[in-house]
């Protein structure tokens, strides 16, 4: 049987499936011409590379003048590299990272601050001995419409747009690895305009995300994404663990206003825990409309020239798809329930 969808789209059936694989397997002569004329049509273009050549050309001088003890020329090479390399951070950090290696052998106070830039351009990268002292977000002037503007103008083109934004939403589900999981919040957050932290994988103190709104606001944000969907309360040490990071965040950010958000599959805390603050619980459901809008969002921008996007237009589309700062804080989570004996 042939269904519809609600769009007037065909659904394709078993027999579909079936009829197609018998029309390659038995060479049918419509299939081939089909197929022929597809091919066709097809537009191969080239892709210059000649960029990549020249950086793995720089690659391969820099590790020749590393393992030729000479180390300060090898550090100048991979700092070429990085002249070179203006978009990525993370990619940034990388070569730092090699800098610093360089560097070790003539002075070792040199490399560790090197090293230390690094890894605040890449958390994947070894970590300064000595550690991270934490950097206070500072979001009193922040202008979130233009932030979104310069997300956005990254990428080339819509559709790769599309193809991020659909990766980081895919990414926040319930079941994903908890590291990916908080590495796709923290873009999220960029994404919508903020100033995006993990506190706690950079320092090891602090939630897991830390998000920037703007005059002296914040959304703090503990994840429990690997937690089965079928448990049934939030455990006194996962409370506990949220009433640290509360106080941490009353310790760096004294009186500013803090929405606090756990991200669980349960709404009901445990009959022996207690959250010292207010807590509101993200569970499926909300997380999916979060998906769902933030996407909806990027989709309005399919029509328009991503490099001549306004602001007003910017903002026009958060409040459509509940993402305005008031939606934020009001439509992804719920009062947490407290468990009766």
């Amino acid at each position: 049987m042939v269904e519809w969808s609600k769009e007037g789209n065909k659904e394709v059936t078993l027999n579909d499936l079936f009829s197609l694989i018998n029309q390659c397997l038995k060479r049918d002569r419509g299939w081939k011409e089909y197929y022929e004329s597809e091919m066709n049509s097809i537009v191969v273009e080239e892709k210059v590379r000649d960029h990549e050549l020249e950086i793995l050309s720089m690659e391969q001088r820099a590790e020749k003048l590393f393992f030729s003890k000479r180390y300060d020329d090898a550090a100048e090479e991979y700092q070429k590299i990085i002249d070179l390399t203006q978009k990525d951070e993370s990619e940034i950090g990388w070569y730092l990272q090699r800098v610093a290696h360089c560097r070790y052998y003539g002075s070792k106070l040199d490399s560790q601050k090197l090293q230390r830039s690094a890894f605040e351009k890449n958390f994947e990268l070894l970590k300064p001995k000595e550690g991270l002292a934490y950097k206070k977000i500072e979001n009193i002037n922040l202008n979130r419409t233009q932030n979104i503007i310069k997300y956005i103008q990254q990428f080339p083109s819509y559709e790769e747009l599309m193809l991020e934004i659909n990766k980081l939403c895919e990414l926040l589900s319930f079941g994903t690895e908890a590291d990916k999981f908080e590495a796709a919040m923290k873009s999220i957050g960029d994404l919508l305009g903020y100033i995006s932290q993990r506190p706690d994988k950079t320092i090891k103190k602090g939630p897991d995300n830390l998000w920037g709104l703007g005059n002296n606001s914040f959304v703090m944000i503990e994840c429990k994404s690997e937690v089965s969907q079928g448990r049934k309360d939030i455990y006194k040490s996962e409370a506990g663990q949220m009433n640290n990071h509360c106080g941490w965040f009353e310790k760096e950010y004294l009186d500013a206003k803090v929405y606090i958000v756990m991200v669980i599959p349960t709404l009901y805390l445990a009959y022996d825990a207690d959250f010292t603050h207010d807590v509101k619980i993200m569970r499926k459901k909300k997380l999916m409309l979060l998906r769902n809008n933030i996407i909806g969002f990027f989709k309005e921008l399919k029509e328009y020239d991503l490099y001549n996007l306004e602001d007003a237009f910017i903002y026009n589309c958060l409040k459509m798809h509940e993402l305005d700062d008031g939606s934020i804080i009001s439509k992804y989570a719920e009062d947490v329930k407290k468990r009766e004996r």
